[in-house]
């Protein structure tokens, strides 16, 4: 949980999405959270990981792990999701 995480906190951008604290995947917000003011969980779709994260003016105040649950059974599975993701980009 000793990973470094690096926002784009570019003036006049609304942040859409946030790197998780376990997997390291992006993390969309859903569109029913308010970036400019949140604070609250969201659940990485990788990993099912549930992160703490507190937003005020599209910046990050706080951002924590709350629960780590591994969902992938292989390192297969893993392989799979990171393929699925380096499509969409």
């Amino acid at each position: 949980m000793g990973r470094v995480v690096y926002l784009d906190t570019t003036w006049g951008v609304k942040m859409d999405e946030i790197s998780c604290l376990v997997c390291g995947y992006a993390i969309k917000f859903p569109s029913h959270i308010d970036t400019e003011q949140y604070d609250g969980e969201l659940r990485c779709d990788t990993c099912s990981a549930r992160l703490h994260i507190k937003l005020v003016g599209s910046k990050v105040l706080k951002y924590k792990v709350v629960s780590e649950k591994q969902v992938a059974k292989s390192i297969a599975d893993l392989y799979k999701r990171y393929e699925e993701q380096s499509k969409k980009e």
